[in-house]
């Protein structure tokens, strides 16, 4: 019989094939021969499925990605096979945080992500969404950053950390209320008009 990671779909062989990179093999299993209670037999190799990869060759199974990255698995796209011999990177404004996935997540509003990107020849892995900080805000879903808060208006950034109970998600910006103004971008609050001058807000 054909072994682990090894397949044939012709008769009359006198060897096994071995599954590429991108599929696996349990190989033939349960006996000599057909009529010994052969569970499995081997006559094709088995592609990734989504949320996992295979780089070698001869494998018995394939690999789930790590958080951070998806695959597709080994799927054909208009004719086109395209193997699943890797992780793909969470791209910019996305995030996964478990294994074995064949997406990754849109950061929410009030959060941002810069997707899984190398840096010093390591790759940083975009396991969760970051929130937008003290003076920024983000209306929008998958962006890799958030919004300064323009002049007359403020945020307090998206306040709770992770595992907590979010209190403030700044998927807006606050304008300044009657009586105070702010001239400058990216703040947290606005200034209380001064004695001898107002503001309408």
């Amino acid at each position: 019989p054909c072994a682990a990671g090894k397949y044939q779909a012709d008769t009359a062989q006198s060897s096994c094939d071995d599954a590429v990179s991108g599929y696996y093999s349990p190989g033939t299993a349960g006996g000599a021969n057909v009529a010994s209670s052969v569970t499995t037999v081997a006559t094709s190799q088995i592609p990734c499925a989504a949320g996992t990869y295979q780089a070698s060759t001869a494998r018995t199974s394939c690999n789930l990605v790590a958080a951070g990255y998806y695959s597709n698995g080994t799927i054909t796209v208009n004719g086109v096979v395209e193997t699943a011999t890797g992780m793909i990177a969470c791209p910019s404004g996305t995030w996964q945080d478990q294994t074995g996935q064949g997406s990754c997540k849109d950061a929410d509003a009030g959060y941002y992500s810069e997707g899984t990107t190398p840096a010093e020849g390591t790759a940083t892995d975009a396991t969760s969404q970051t929130a937008c900080g003290a003076g920024t805000w983000q209306n929008e879903t998958g962006q890799s950053s958030c919004k300064d808060a323009e002049a007359g208006y403020y945020s307090e950034g998206t306040v709770g950390a992770t595992g907590v109970t979010v209190t403030t998600i700044a998927s807006s910006q606050t304008p300044c209320a009657a009586g105070t103004y702010q001239g400058t971008t990216a703040q947290t609050s606005c200034t209380d008009a001064t004695a001898g001058s107002y503001s309408n807000g």
